[in-house]
């Protein structure tokens, strides 16, 4: 079948290719990320501020306690988000 075989040089070509990144896009991908763990809404971080600002200081510690739940099962973040959550608790 000619199909099969078109598909399945795409998929060889595909997996065998090395795409170079820019240094660039590393930098900005490590900026957006410590720029969204930076606005969890949990203590004294940005996101925290926010969330005191916004409904005061006893909604916080409601907020902060999913935060911790939810990244302590690895909802938010991947692999990221235990050692960020750790970091934030410890920071504290």
């Amino acid at each position: 079948n000619k199909k099969d075989i078109y598909s399945t040089l795409e998929y060889t070509v595909m997996h065998r290719a090395t795409i170079s990144i820019h240094p660039l896009v590393i930098a900005v991908w490590c900026g957006l990320t410590t720029t969204a763990f930076n606005m969890l809404p949990v203590g004294c971080v940005d996101g925290g501020r926010v969330v005191q600002g916004a409904f005061g200081k006893y909604a916080l510690v409601g907020f902060g306690l999913t935060t911790y739940s939810l990244l302590g099962l690895g909802v938010h973040g991947g692999p990221l988000s235990l050692p960020w959550g750790l970091y934030v608790l410890i920071c504290q």
